[in-house]
């Protein structure tokens, strides 16, 4: 539901904000529904808690919070796939597609999940491509903005390094990654 929002509405920040506002309001209507059904079968199941109603009562109960639970919180993401051609660096993930020119990084680091987390995924200009939690993250500083990589650590210095042998010498992750954009 959330990348279906974030394709409607064009902005993760605003799809995010959407999303939480949806759960929220789906878990009130569903909580609601609980007290006002129960006000119209609570005499049917108190003197038959075995009967019909009292079976039909909490079998939609169970099927009501699973369905809002699974939609909630079990989702897809599509699989990220990079790309080093000779000019550029192709980014992609479902349909999502992002193109770095190497010519146009500033510099590479390695970030904790922490400061993505507390800055960079805030700043309206990056670019994220990360799917699952890392405890560190890749981050390109580009003249178009920051871009965020989330790699599962066994490739992160492989792609570090092959990325930095196309970069010119100013890019190089010796520079640590700062909060400043």
């Amino acid at each position: 539901m959330g990348r279906w929002l974030q394709h409607r509405l064009g902005d993760e920040r605003r799809a995010e904000a959407f999303l939480l506002l949806l759960l929220m309001g789906g878990a009130l209507v569903l909580v609601l529904a609980q007290y006002i059904a129960w006000v119209f079968v609570k005499p049917a199941v108190l003197a038959n808690p075995r009967g019909v109603v009292a079976v039909v009562f909490w079998i939609s109960q169970l099927v009501g919070w699973s369905v809002f639970l699974l939609g909630a919180v079990v989702g897809f993401s599509p699989p990220i796939v990079l790309k080093q051609g000779p000019e550029a660096l192709d980014l992609q993930r479902g349909n999502t597609r992002h193109q770095v020119a190497y010519a146009s990084v500033q510099a590479v680091a390695v970030l904790s999940a922490k400061e993505f987390h507390q800055h960079w995924r805030r700043y309206a200009q990056t670019k994220a491509f990360v799917n699952r939690p890392n405890a560190a993250l890749v981050l390109l500083k580009t003249t178009a903005g920051p871009v965020v990589l989330g790699l599962p650590a066994e490739e992160r210095p492989g792609f570090v390094e092959a990325l930095e042998a196309r970069l010119p010498r100013r890019a190089r992750s010796g520079q640590p990654a700062s909060s400043a954009a």
